[in-house]
């Protein structure tokens, strides 16, 4: 996650990292290791994920599994871009170059460059935060979803 929602290139970026997970001590290490304390916060688990929303720039889910892509979609209804693996669950909800920008797993270097892509390109990433507000509203809207259950569960109105 990218800090500020004014991104602008050549600004130094502060890495936000929200939840928790197996991995937290080896990710401390490699900050501490490389001297990038400055750079990277921690935040671990938060109770209101609009808290985080609200201040990000740009939404990276490197996840290289993940079941479905709600943090995609509140983020995209949050007006925010995102970037996430190119796996089930995100292609799902990410329409690549429309709505985010998705990357094949296990590619760093991908991952980097889509970042770089949304920070460098304003129109770009106003073109995919427009997009996203619609498709959310357009797919995931709680009016949309509700009517798709019913059918589903044959009581239809």
């Amino acid at each position: 996650v990218i800090t500020s929602r004014e991104v602008v290139a050549h600004r130094p970026i502060h890495i936000h990292i929200f939840g928790e997970g197996a991995d937290r001590g080896r990710i401390e290490d490699f900050i501490a290791a490389n001297g990038y304390g400055n750079k990277v916060t921690l935040h671990g688990a938060i109770a209101k994920p609009q808290d985080a929303l609200d201040r990000i720039a740009v939404l990276v889910l490197p996840s290289i599994a993940e079941g479905f892509g709600l943090v995609l979609i509140e983020a995209m209804a949050s007006g925010v871009p995102v970037v996430a693996m190119r796996v089930p669950g995100p292609v799902d909800v990410v329409r690549d170059g429309e709505t985010g920008l998705l990357v094949n797993a296990h590619s760093p270097s991908e991952l980097s460059f889509a970042i770089d892509r949304l920070i460098r390109e304003n129109d770009l990433r106003q073109r995919l935060i427009r997009n996203g507000l619609v498709e959310v509203r357009e797919r995931f809207s709680w009016d949309v979803v509700l009517g798709q259950y019913q059918r589903l569960l044959g009581i239809a109105p």
